[in-house]
């Protein structure tokens, strides 16, 4: 899930303001926002 994620996640690199648009996609991606994936979004965005 970590390697998908990095795809999800790396388009939004840099962008502010990106936070409801990457929880949109991942859940898109995914089916559903897990708590794995949650806590590397808010690694990413730091």
């Amino acid at each position: 899930m970590e390697q998908e994620l990095t795809q999800i996640l790396a388009p939004y690199k840099g962008k502010k303001g990106a936070l409801v648009p990457l929880l949109q996609k991942v859940q898109e991606e995914l089916g559903y926002l897990s708590e794995e994936a949650v806590s590397e979004i808010t690694k990413f965005l730091r």
